[in-house]
């Protein structure tokens, strides 16, 4: 059990990398159907597409803001120990959901 927990822990910072890029992967492809779909949409003018094109730009700027400003590096801990502790509580808040004692 010892053994098993250790290598579960050795295997949690190649865990979040995995999970960090998948889902960097799934906003990717749904910013680029979102701006697809708000840039080619037939029903509005060229001005309002070009307004949208706009309020696009300014968001991402200030998602690139904030980004920086928080050192660009993933807003997750990776400290072993803290996410053992965050998973821990995530185990037993879903087991007392499935039992009703929430």
């Amino acid at each position: 059990a010892a053994l098993a927990a250790a290598k579960i822990e050795e295997s949690i910072p190649a865990i979040l990398e995995l999970a960090w890029a998948v889902n960097v992967r799934d906003i990717s492809r749904t910013l680029r159907k979102v701006c697809k779909k708000l840039f080619s949409d037939a029903s509005v003018s060229v001005e309002e597409r070009q307004k949208r094109a706009v309020a696009v730009r300014i968001m991402g700027k200030e998602f690139f803001n904030v980004g920086k400003e928080a050192g660009g590096t993933m807003p997750i801990k990776t400290d072993t120990g803290d996410i053992k502790a965050r998973a821990e509580v995530a185990v037993m808040t879903t087991m007392a959901k499935a039992q009703g004692q929430e």
